[in-house]
């Protein structure tokens, strides 16, 4: 059973929230990172919406779809530090250009859809968490909860699930965005 495949009428799931500190990374840098399924189903078409952005900015647009063991796991990462900011898909940077703006705006859109998500609409999957949040909410990286118990592997994961973190997530993400677009048209 394909563990994601949870019943969900936004076309957005499982949306987590985690702000953490990247190994390397220069003193003083911070990443935040907002993770979440996407699905076309009967309220959202968040995954042709996204594909289509990326067909837009790119010749090789499955470099930013997904990771193949995580499919439909869209991270978009923040990252901070005293050289600037830096936007990235999946691992991917996405540099602020002229062509890259489909990306930027779909991403702007998708998290202000999901700050003004009504908390009914943000379906999260128990399975997703107990058995793939760990692998899927850092890019590239695993939460490491193997020496804790059940129950504290739980209500640790679970905190990255919260309705209101991932709203506030969002919201953080969004300015994120709206900073390096205003560097970037020089407003």
């Amino acid at each position: 059973m394909d563990k994601i495949n949870n019943i969900n009428f936004t076309g957005i799931s499982n949306i987590g929230f985690i702000t953490f500190k990247r190994e390397p990374g220069a003193r003083g840098s911070l990443s935040k990172s907002i993770s979440m399924v996407l699905r076309d189903d009967l309220k959202g078409k968040d995954l042709s919406e996204y594909k289509m952005a990326l067909h837009k900015v790119t010749d090789s647009p499955s470099d930013f779809y997904f990771h193949p063991e995580s499919p439909y796991v869209l991270n978009v990462e923040c990252y901070s530090d005293r050289n600037g900011d830096v936007l990235m898909l999946n691992g991917n940077v996405i540099e602020p250009e002229n062509k890259t703006m489909p990306v930027f705006s779909y991403i702007a859109k998708l998290t202000r859809k999901i700050a003004n998500m009504p908390e009914k609409d943000m379906s999260v999957n128990k399975d997703y968490v107990t058995y793939e949040a760990p692998a899927n909410l850092i890019y590239g990286s695993e939460i490491n909860v193997r020496q804790a118990s059940p129950e504290q592997k739980t209500v640790f994961l679970n905190g990255f699930f919260n309705k209101d973190g991932v709203k506030y997530g969002a919201e953080q993400v969004n300015a994120f965005i709206q900073r390096i677009m205003n560097r970037y048209f020089d407003v």
